[in-house]
């Protein structure tokens, strides 16, 4: 594997993207970057996405790929790439068009990572229309689920016979997993104020109390609306437990979790924080088709993240995805509503049970668990013949 070089494209300000990088740089791969958007990341930007200083090579282009700029990339991967891998979402695949008519030899691997990658069904329409028109350009695709590929073929029919690799990405090195036999003395203790179940919720809380507008066009926020969900929970004695940027409005039984720095998430630290509680939240509002959609076919990074922990976790019963991993030996449940929700979390012999099933099987959905997938299927894609539409 040393041998292949892949150039990824990708918009570098969500730091989930670097999981992937770091990831098959660990392969061995000679890995290099093209950070696509207005302006470049600054030093401290690159270190808060865990990247080391001078670790690989980023480059920013935006609408521009200048000669300079690709014989610095050929440089340093040794010659031109072998695969170019594009991550997430119909936008990327604008550079990557441009890209491809430089590389024009080079194969690509694009991630999906979420799907419907769209706010609203407009949105999602016009996506889907992206896809289709460079769907003869892409040889290989990487999936979150078996659920999430039947949808984007039926969108995308074209793409049924190409290669493609489903696994829950993007993935986390072990190193992010909590250690059931080794504890840190520097993680802090969760404070139980009684015998009722407490839960966290870990994803943005920022926008928890934001309303839905019309046809959901500024929907990026209200996908995190889940404000008044959480206040009928609180309000059948449950203890939930939110980021720090979030807003209580002094509604009791919501409380906030101390911060964790970069490098205390990346030391295992924060998931033996999470593996406290006797649930995790995993959910997003799901306020229109779309979003139910997108749900359906998978959680994306909360999902992923979430298996660096050993609690339980909870999802709505939209996301059918999860059946393909809990299989016969479920870690988490489903919910249909709060009073669902309520019954489930006052199950203690349920959540002991999902609980030692989580400390059985988390820790196979590591990277380092994973690799060996990766790599045969790059291998895969680099010797497998063009499929023509």
């Amino acid at each position: 594997m040393s041998e292949i070089k892949i150039l990824v494209i990708a918009f570098l300000a969500n730091p989930t993207c670097t999981n992937w990088i770091q990831g098959l740089k660990s392969l061995g791969l000679n890995v290099a970057v093209l950070d696509w958007k207005k302006s470049a990341a600054t030093q401290s930007e690159v270190k808060n996405w865990g990247f080391k200083e001078n670790e690989i090579p980023i480059f920013h282009i935006w609408d521009d790929f200048s000669t300079e700029k690709q014989q610095k990339v050929e440089n340093f991967l040794g010659g031109k790439p072998d695969i170019l891998f594009s991550w997430e979402g119909a936008l990327i695949l604008k550079p990557l068009q441009m890209v491809k008519k430089i590389y024009s030899r080079a194969k690509i691997v694009h991630c999906v990572n979420t799907y419907p990658n769209a706010v609203n069904k407009l949105t999602e329409i016009r996506m889907n229309w992206r896809y289709r028109n460079v769907s003869s350009l892409i040889e290989s695709y990487i999936f979150y689920s078996h659920t999430q590929r039947n949808m984007f073929i039926k969108a995308i029919p074209n793409t049924e016979n190409k290669p493609y690799l489903v696994m829950v990405e993007p993935f986390f090195k072990k190193a992010y997993f909590s250690n059931t036999k080794i504890k840190s003395n520097n993680t802090p203790p969760l404070y139980r104020f009684n015998d009722n179940p407490h839960v966290i919720f870990t994803g943005r809380a920022s926008e928890l109390w934001h309303k839905n507008s019309y046809f959901g066009f500024k929907a990026h926020s209200c996908r995190d609306a889940l404000g008044s969900f959480f206040q009928q929970l609180a309000e059948q004695n449950i203890h939930i437990f939110l980021p720090s940027q979030a807003d209580t409005k002094n509604i009791p039984n919501l409380h906030l979790y101390p911060d964790f720095s970069n490098d205390e998430i990346f030391e295992g630290q924060f998931a033996e924080y999470i593996s406290q509680f006797d649930a995790h939240l995993v959910m997003y509002n799901e306020y229109n088709s779309t979003m139910r959609n997108w749900v359906t076919s998978g959680l994306s990074t909360r999902f992923a993240s979430s298996l660096t922990s050993t609690t339980p976790l909870a999802v709505t019963q939209t996301s059918k995805f999860v059946k393909e991993y809990w299989k016969d030996m479920p870690f988490g449940f489903t919910f249909s509503d709060v009073e669902d929700l309520v019954q489930s979390l006052r199950n203690k012999q349920m959540l002991t049970s999902l609980r030692l099933n989580m400390e059985k099987v988390h820790t196979s959905y590591c990277f380092e668990s994973q690799s060996r997938n990766v790599a045969q299927f790059f291998d895969e894609v680099l010797n497998k013949p063009k499929i023509l539409n």
